[in-house]
């Protein structure tokens, strides 16, 4: 618009006079206005006159439009804003509500952290506790749900057997604090692979919480192993690429309720099959990348349980 009105005032301030004996050229109406020289006549010129009213006002017309155009858009993006905050505020409230839920779990969790700081503080280890984090349970076809105690800090990750194929494994979550899975799952634990691993408090557990303990491509040790031997109703355990050694295999003699284990790419030497040779409910060992000898596993072989399968230092069926 003040494009418009100035326009006008320089239109009014220096209007297009003419000579009366010149003809104007076609684009005349760009040139200065002629001044009266030599007593000659003046009159004002209509055709440039019109040329630059419709120069102005369609210069007018148009920055009018854009700038209708540009508050408009303005305008949305102000409301799209305000709406965004607007959600953000009921955001930040359901999370200042969760918040406050959080800190009051923290608080009835005090007296739990402080018992297992003081088992911590007997076994030599130094932990520093969160508060467990509650996992949604689990159920199983009849709706019904248990409960497995973890320590108090993660020492891994919590699997179920699948129930469409037994060699695969669902994720249910983090291994810490109470976690529920269906009534009548077998539970895997997937243990951490870096240190430091806590196994430690694994031998706190329920004996019956556990059938499948993964320590594939871990940190753990032989000493580790101490820590599960009490597993009673552990049937299948994962050592394969591991440092594992024949010290640690003694510690698993003890566990008569296991069935498959993997032992490829460990440490271990022929020693080792006098104690594998106690576990008599045992229905597949593998051996692969191992140092045992294919002549001295097949002269044991008959030690072991007739339907085990074992699997040699080569990959192939003893």
């Amino acid at each position: 618009m003040w494009v418009g009105i100035a326009g006008c005032v320089a239109m009014g301030l220096y209007p297009p006079w003419k000579y009366l004996s010149e003809a104007p050229g076609p684009f005349g109406f760009l040139y200065s206005p002629p001044t009266g020289a030599n007593g000659m006549s003046l009159k004002l010129d209509l055709v440039r006159l019109c040329v630059e009213w419709c120069i102005v006002g369609f210069v007018t017309i148009g920055l009018m439009i854009s700038s209708a155009k540009n508050g408009n858009s303005s305008g949305t993006s102000a409301s799209s804003g305000n709406s965004a905050n607007g959600t953000g505020n009921t955001s930040n409230g359901t999370a200042n509500s969760s918040n406050g839920t959080a800190n009051s779990s923290n608080g009835t969790a005090g007296t739990t952290n402080a018992t297992s700081t003081s088992s911590s503080a007997t076994s030599g280890i130094e932990v520093t506790y969160e508060a467990p984090v509650k996992q949604s349970p689990k159920t199983d076809k009849s709706g019904s749900t248990k409960a497995v105690k973890f320590p108090d800090f993660s020492v891994g990750e919590v699997l179920i057997e699948s129930q469409d194929d037994s060699e695969y494994w669902d994720g249910v979550g983090e291994a810490r604090g109470t976690v529920y899975v269906p009534t009548k799952s077998n539970v895997q634990l997937e243990v951490l692979k870096e240190k430091p691993m806590h196994l430690v408090a694994l031998k706190d557990m329920d004996p019956h919480a556990l059938q499948s303990i993964d320590f594939s491509e871990s940190a753990v040790t032989d000493e580790d192993l101490s820590y599960i031997s009490h597993f009673s109703r552990l049937y299948e355990i994962d050592l394969s690429h591991t440092s594992v050694t024949d010290d640690g295999i003694e510690h698993l003699a003890n566990i008569h309720s296991l069935r498959k284990i993997w032992l490829d790419n460990t440490k271990i030497t022929e020693a080792a099959l006098d104690n594998l040779k106690k576990l008599q409910q045992l229905d597949k060992v593998s051996l692969t990348g191992t140092d045992i000898s294919e002549s001295s596993i097949k002269s044991v072989k008959e030690s072991f349980p007739r339907n085990c399968e074992i699997i040699m230092a080569s990959g192939t069926p003893a």
